[in-house]
C-alpha cells in the first residue's frame, strides 16, 4: 500500500464516519458493549488465575498426632513428614499454640476455654505446605501421612481452591457465549453501517469502477471506517472496564482477606491491547463482509449487462 493511498483511505474512513454519524454512534455503542463484556472476561480470568496461584501457595494439609506422644516422638513424626514428596514445608503447631488460637477464636466462650486450660484436650499438629493442588497428589500426601505411626488424623484444606476453579469455569463459559453473541451483533450492525455508506457513495464508486479502480482500492476506505469504529469502541470500553476495576478492587480485596486482586497496572495493558485488537477485528470483518457483497453484486450485474 502506497503512503499516498494510505492517507486517502484514512481520510475517506473518517469522512464515512461523519457522513453516517447516527449509525456510526450505534455501531460504536454496540462494539463497546461487546468489548466491555470481553474486558471483564479478560480481567476476571487473569485474577482468577492469580488467586488460584495464591491459594496454591497457601494450601495446607493439617496432620494431627496422638495426644499421648511426648515432644521427641512428635519431632520424629515431623521428620517423616518432611520426607513425603511434594511437601515443601512442615511446621509444628503445638497444642499450646492451638489452645491460644482457640481462646481467640472462641472468646465468647471464655469460661469454657478457661476451664479446659489446666487439662488441654488438644494435641500437637503439623501444617504441611505442598507444591501442587492436583487431586491425585493431595490424595497421595494424605495417604502417606496417615500411615505414619502416631498420626491420628489428616485433614486437607482445598475447598476454597475448588470454589475458585468452579468460578473460573462459570466465568469462562458465560463470558464466551456473551462475547460471541455481541460479536455477531456488532459485525451485523457495522456491516449495515458500511452498507449505508456504500449506498450514499454509489455514484462515486461507479465512477471509480469506470476509470479502472481496483476492488481493493474501493474496499480499503470502508475497511478503515470499520476499523475506526472498532478502535473507538475499544477506547471507550477500556476506559469503562479499567475505571470499574479500580473502583471495585478495594472492596473485593477486603472481602478476599489474605488474598488480593492483581493491581490495575498488571491488568490495564492486557485489557487495552486485547480490546483494541478485537475491536479492530470486528470492524474490519463487518466492513469487509458488506463491501464484498456489494462489489460482488455489482460485478455480477455488470457481467450480465
Amino acid at each position: 500500500m502506497k503512503i499516498r493511498n494510505g492517507r486517502y483511505y484514512i481520510a475517506q474512513g473518517f469522512a464515512g464516519l461523519k457522513a453516517n454519524s447516527l449509525m456510526s454512534v450505534i455501531s460504536v455503542f454496540t462494539v463497546t458493549a461487546t468489548l466491555v463484556v470481553f474486558g471483564i472476561f479478560i480481567a476476571g480470568i487473569m485474577n482468577i488465575n492469580s488467586l488460584a496461584l495464591q491459594i496454591e501457595d497457601q494450601c495446607r494439609i493439617n496432620v494431627y498426632v496422638n495426644q499421648e506422644l511426648d515432644r521427641d516422638n512428635v519431632r520424629i513424626i515431623g521428620k517423616q513428614l518432611e520426607g513425603i514428596e511434594h511437601v515443601t514445608e512442615v511446621r509444628l503447631f503445638s497444642k499450646e499454640e492451638r489452645f491460644e488460637k482457640a481462646r481467640v477464636d472462641y472468646k465468647d466462650e471464655s469460661e469454657v476455654i478457661e476451664a479446659l486450660e489446666e487439662d488441654n484436650p488438644l494435641s500437637d499438629s503439623y501444617i504441611l505446605s505442598i507444591d501442587s493442588l492436583d487431586q491425585n497428589t493431595v490424595d497421595q500426601i494424605v495417604s502417606e501421612a496417615a500411615k505414619i505411626v502416631g498420626v491420628e488424623k489428616v485433614v486437607e484444606q482445598e475447598e476454597l481452591f475448588k470454589k475458585v476453579l468452579d468460578l473460573t469455569d462459570i466465568v469462562r463459559n458465560v463470558s464466551f457465549w456473551l462475547v460471541a453473541l455481541f460479536v455477531i451483533i456488532s459485525v451485523m450492525i457495522i456491516s449495515n453501517t458500511i452498507r449505508l455508506g456504500l449506498y450514499a457513495r454509489r455514484k462515486e464508486i461507479n465512477i471509480m469502477k469506470f476509470v479502472g479502480a481496483t476492488d481493493w482500492f474501493i474496499r480499503w476506505p470502508f475497511i478503515v471506517e470499520g476499523v475506526l469504529i472498532g478502535i473507538i469502541g475499544a477506547i471507550v470500553a477500556s476506559a469503562l472496564v479499567l475505571w470499574s476495576y479500580s473502583a471495585a478492587a478495594p472492596g473485593i480485596n477486603d472481602f478476599l482477606g489474605e488474598l488480593s486482586m492483581l493491581p490495575i497496572g498488571k491488568v490495564s495493558a492486557s485489557v487495552a491491547i486485547s480490546l483494541a485488537a478485537l475491536g479492530a477485528g470486528i470492524g474490519a470483518i463487518g466492513s469487509f463482509i458488506s463491501i464484498h457483497r456489494y462489489l460482488n453484486e455489482k460485478n455480477t450485474r455488470q457481467h450480465k449487462d
